[in-house]
């Protein structure tokens, strides 16, 4: 993984994954932070001695208690997921006197010659940046320290041009709504290829990295990674311990 990875920070998803405390204590050890989602997953962490500051917090649903868990137990930051989340967190850290830092996520529409490349969070999001762009009507409200944006979005991209397009679009729209923020995380998207299609070179999109960074002045540009990193290792398979029919429809558990 190191040397697929452009110098920076580094955090590994333990979001739903059968993860053994072995593997974590080789992420940990080789300088890897952790991205959580729950308070079982910050209580694992924590009996391997991974401190807070090395973790961000992420996802939707978040209730008080585990805000205040993950506040008093000093995760690094906050991916906020709507405006509930966002006023919770706010009245938490200014009962308990912790700053806070918070990466806001938002969502954008790109498309690549006349039709959408990526599917994006739905528009729906309380930080949906359009026509009523209650993002920026929420930003002067907001007291806690803003890191950056998480323009998230799903895809299975193979082309450099199209990597660039979308990553130029999403700081576009972030530097639209403020200067003043240091983090873009533009999420997934990397692809893998499934049929006979070319793999996107890493050289290429470290390059692309560099680029971006210096002629939109953001310190720091966060990737999520995901199955570029361990698609090429093959598959891990777990037991099915339920099944269910709904519908005429069988799911396995």
């Amino acid at each position: 993984m190191r040397r697929k990875l452009f110098q920076g920070k580094r955090s590994y998803s333990s979001h739903a994954k059968p993860t053994l405390s072995s593997i974590l204590n080789t992420l940990k050890h080789a300088g890897v932070g952790f991205d959580v989602a729950s308070s079982g997953e910050l209580g694992q962490f924590y009996l391997l001695a991974c401190w807070g500051k090395d973790m961000i917090m992420t996802g939707p649903a978040k209730p008080e208690r585990l805000l205040r868990f993950a506040l008093e137990n000093k995760v690094g930051a906050f991916v906020i997921e709507n405006t509930a989340q966002l006023m919770c967190l706010q009245e938490l850290a200014k009962d308990l006197w912790i700053p806070t830092r918070r990466v806001t996520k938002i969502a954008a529409t790109v498309e690549w010659r006349g039709k959408k490349c990526c599917r994006w969070v739905n528009k729906t999001t309380a930080f949906w940046h359009g026509s009523a762009n209650p993002a920026r009507d929420i930003m002067p409200k907001v007291q806690l320290s803003l890191l950056g944006f998480q323009v998230f979005q799903w895809g299975n991209i193979l082309s450099i041009y199209k990597l660039r397009h979308v990553w130029e679009r999403s700081m576009s729209t972030c530097k639209s709504l403020t200067e003043d923020f240091r983090v873009l995380d533009v999420g997934s998207g990397f692809g893998i290829p499934y049929a006979a299609e070319a793999s996107l070179a890493w050289e290429e999109v470290n390059s692309l990295v560099n680029e971006l960074k210096d002629a939109y002045n953001i310190k720091e540009f966060w990737l999520e990674m995901g199955r570029y990193l361990t698609g090429p290792c093959g598959i891990y398979v777990t037991s099915v311990v339920d099944c269910k029919e709904t519908d005429g429809k069988k799911f396995s558990y």
